[in-house]
């Protein structure tokens, strides 16, 4: 497949000169037309090596080893998964060099990193939970659908509007306001909450960039409390990764003694928590009146003492925190919303959906002792 990858990118790169070129030019309709030849040569030529693959895969591998029967029967089922989604990588390839071309930066490194990256590495994670070596095999085919469903909207929209000039101060704008940053967090965020309601240790891993992107991402939005939270939020991330792994005997889990079980908080260290929460979200509201321009001082400085609180409770694994982050969601999408952010507050509401049933998750686990 790295093969046929490679012919398919070279002839991506014929294209791209006449794509730059032309439109430097502004000759919007010759940069229509030789995207629509190379993306269809590119998209048959796709087709037509993926269908010749898999029906030929045993004689491919044969080729490149000489395979036991059970190494000959893994790389067959390899390589047939590969071709069930290759037809697709016609348009990624494609509307990648294209959008390169036409200075649509944001969505162009977006839609680069997506099929090998944003999308893969979460895939081989869930994958290899959910169903093992299954999971695995079908890992780059989900990447490339994702990447496919990804990039075919960012190519139509940017194909619509080459010869509108408000398109093109639009497009700028988005640039201006690090949208693409704000969706690769978007998808990091969900990977991570999803893989922590289900009590999976790698969500952590997935946490420690999730913290980097929404940094850069706070700190362009003014959101200087939430920015602050993401250096303390990774090191809780940490705390957390090595609770989870590292249980005392009495909190070892019925179903894996080297997994911390579900467990619930005290009334008395509510009582402390709360108290905390209050006159550090009252000191801290008012430090950001005084020596910032954050656009929502109150509602930023209670959201980031709630989700300290909520962090700290996942990371001892209480299952009181997802009541907690049900609380910080719905406060963020009235927060990113005042901010001019509209992918989080979708985000936000995701959240809350996998918040419901990961409390319920929790609770049952922890009624079991797991």
């Amino acid at each position: 497949m790295a093969i046929a990858s490679s012919l398919l990118i070279g002839f991506g790169q014929g294209f791209q000169p006449v794509c730059g070129f032309n439109y430097g030019a502004r000759k919007f309709d010759r940069v229509k037309r030789a995207l629509q030849f190379t993306a269809g040569v590119g998209s048959a030529y796709c087709l037509i090596f993926a269908v010749v693959a898999f029906i030929s895969a045993p004689g491919l591998i044969r080729l490149f080893s000489n395979a036991d029967a059970a190494m000959l029967e893994m790389g067959t089922k390899v390589l047939r998964c590969h071709c069930l989604s290759f037809p697709l990588c016609g348009i990624i390839v494609i509307s990648n060099m294209f959008l390169q071309n036409i200075r649509r930066t944001g969505p162009a490194v977006l839609v680069a990193s997506a099929r090998q990256g944003l999308f893969f590495i979460p895939a081989v994670i869930i994958g290899n939970l959910v169903a093992g070596l299954t999971g695995l095999y079908a890992a780059q085919p989900i990447s490339d659908l994702c990447a496919f469903i990804l990039c075919v909207p960012l190519l139509a929209k940017a194909y619509r509007s080459l010869a509108s000039y408000a398109y093109r101060i639009f497009f700028v704008y988005l640039q201006d306001n690090m949208t693409w940053v704000e969706l690769i967090s978007a998808l990091l965020g969900l990977s991570c909450v999803f893989l922590a309601g289900r009590g999976s240790k790698y969500n952590f891993w997935i946490g420690y960039l999730y913290n980097i992107f929404l940094f850069c991402l706070f700190w362009h939005q003014h959101l200087y409390a939430a920015m602050i939270l993401q250096p303390v939020a990774f090191a809780i991330n940490a705390f957390g990764h090595w609770r989870w792994t590292h249980p005392r005997e009495e909190e070892r889990s019925a179903s894996d003694a080297k997994s911390l079980k579900v467990s619930s908080m005290s009334k008395g260290r509510w009582a402390i928590a709360a108290a905390i929460v209050l006159v550090g979200g009252l000191i801290w509201a008012l430090c950001l009146r005084k020596f910032t321009q954050d656009p929502a001082p109150w509602l930023d400085s209670y959201i980031l003492m709630f989700t300290f609180l909520a962090q700290y409770l996942s990371a001892q694994k209480k299952w009181e925190c997802w009541i907690v982050w049900l609380v910080v969601n719905a406060a963020n999408i009235a927060l990113y919303l005042s901010s001019g952010l509209y992918i989080m507050p979708i985000v936000s509401i995701l959240y809350i959906s996998n918040g419901i049933w990961s409390l319920l998750s929790w609770r049952r686990k922890m009624q079991k002792g797991e």
